[in-house]
């Protein structure tokens, strides 16, 4: 079945949506690409909505304990508001992005009352023992559909067998309301920009690379936590705070559109083989310097819409050449942005999953659909 069809015989789909609210998260980049198809959402959240917050929302001493014991409790309400939006609309589809705290017995009852698929997302890999709850494994085999973006996953039936029903696999995704060039003036640029940025957690590859650059006389801009005290060389730059893209300001993107190259690290305890950072480079028209992975060879063309290094040296050596090559380095990145546009938008990764979850049954909006 093509992605088109599903997209079409999934129209106006009702859909219960289940996801962290905060600016931080990018759940509500997929609840948006579920509207743009035209589909109607109401969103449940998972996690207490902190206004303003451009990080992770520090936790109580008791939600601390909790989880540090493996209760992932439902603070929000989720499972009962899942449950009233069951009694009183129907549903055709319920999502669930990660679904830590989700109770398997509210999501069979809402599945039962309206007959409605469910469907858990998450873009960490949840066969690693610390991504994982027992309440998420506990409600497994209620879904209809897993989604995962760890090819590792796939690979070793990891998710089959913690009880999973039907797993696929879908890329990391854009979201072209957020991620695009961002029209860029001086002030913006010398805010955000310069040769070389990453923004993400401190962890000691990251910095021993970063320091190699830095050795080589590379400038390096670094967004995220963790970072003091790890990295002391004068051609780095440590901000020491979040960006992220809010509706006030895209900082974030502004970030990414003032670099001349984006730094692809991965993060080696998630078994990562590309990152949300991976299509958010380029779509943002920055030239992309990822570390080389089969499943980014097999998403961009390396040399062409995006380069790869496999060490420290080759880091140097192609982050030293496309600074000195201006031009190559804008006809490599303007390629990366064109392959993302057709590709890799947060549109095409939800038709995708729609294409598979019609394939395990997901029925089509009913007359009655608003």
């Amino acid at each position: 079945m093509a992605e088109s069809d599903a997209i079409e015989q999934t129209q106006r789909l009702r859909v219960a949506y289940l996801s962290d609210p905060n600016a931080y998260a990018r759940a509500l980049l997929r609840m948006r690409a579920l509207q743009d198809l035209g589909h109607q959402v109401w969103h449940i959240p998972t996690v207490p909505l902190k206004p303003g917050s451009v990080g992770h929302v520090p936790l109580p001493l008791w939600r601390k304990i909790a989880l540090k014991l493996g209760f992932h409790l439902d603070v929000t309400g989720a499972g009962r508001a899942l449950a009233a939006l069951a009694r009183r609309q129907p549903l055709d589809l319920i999502w669930v992005d990660k679904g830590m705290s989700v109770q398997a017995g509210a999501l069979r009852a809402a599945k039962a009352a309206m007959g409605a698929k469910a469907l858990s997302f998450s873009e960490d890999d949840m066969a690693l023992p610390h991504n994982r709850s027992r309440r998420w494994v506990r409600a497994l085999d209620a879904y209809d559909l897993v989604v995962t973006t760890k090819i590792a996953n796939i690979e070793g039936g990891e998710l089959e067998a913690l009880g999973a029903r039907r797993v696929c696999y879908v890329t990391q995704a854009f979201d072209p309301h957020q991620h695009f060039p961002v029209p860029m003036d001086e002030t913006t640029r010398q805010a955000f920009g310069g040769d070389l940025s990453f923004i993400g957690w401190c962890e000691e590859d990251r910095a021993r690379s970063i320091h190699a650059l830095a050795k080589a006389g590379l400038s390096v801009r670094v967004w995220g936590p963790g970072w003091q005290g790890k990295l002391d060389h004068p051609n780095v730059r440590i901000e020491g705070r979040w960006v992220v893209n809010t509706d006030a300001a895209l900082d974030y993107s502004k970030t990414l559109a003032a670099s001349k190259i984006g730094l692809g690290f991965l993060r080696k305890l998630n078994r990562d083989q590309h990152t949300s950072r991976t299509l958010e480079i380029p779509a943002c028209g920055s030239l992309l310097l990822a570390e080389r992975t089969p499943v980014h060879l097999a998403m961009f063309q390396e040399g062409v819409e995006a380069e790869f290094f496999a060490s420290d040296e080759e880091l140097v050596a192609k982050a030293r050449y496309y600074l000195d090559h201006e031009d190559e380095r804008r006809k490599v990145a303007q390629a990366g942005y064109e392959r993302c546009l057709r590709d890799y938008s947060s549109v095409q990764q939800m038709a995708r999953i729609l294409t598979e979850l019609a394939q395990a049954g997901l029925p089509t909006a009913g007359s009655d659909a608003p």
